[in-house]
């Protein structure tokens, strides 16, 4: 059964939803280094102890130039309706 770009786009069954990591690393890809860290500092906040979240979120902060001490918080509303769904 061939089906339309439009049918495909709205099909739940091969649709679901991005996690804040992929979404970080999406930004990150793109160069959104800011908005990155700003998802792996959230993810820091609520999981402590997960390590790769605080590597991750070290090396970030690592690339954030030295004249910029203070990161901007720039996240969209879709980059916090993603870290929300973390909870």
């Amino acid at each position: 059964m061939e089906r339309s770009y439009s049918q495909l786009r709205a099909s739940p069954e091969i649709t679901r939803r991005i996690t804040p990591e992929e979404l970080a690393e999406l930004h990150l890809e793109q160069g959104y280094v800011e908005r990155a860290l700003h998802i792996y500092e959230e993810l820091v906040e609520r999981e402590p102890a997960n390590a790769t979240y605080a590597m991750r979120r070290a090396w970030l902060a690592r690339m954030i130039p030295p004249s910029r001490p203070e990161v901007r918080r720039t996240a969209s509303v879709v980059e916090r309706r993603a870290i929300v769904r973390v909870r």
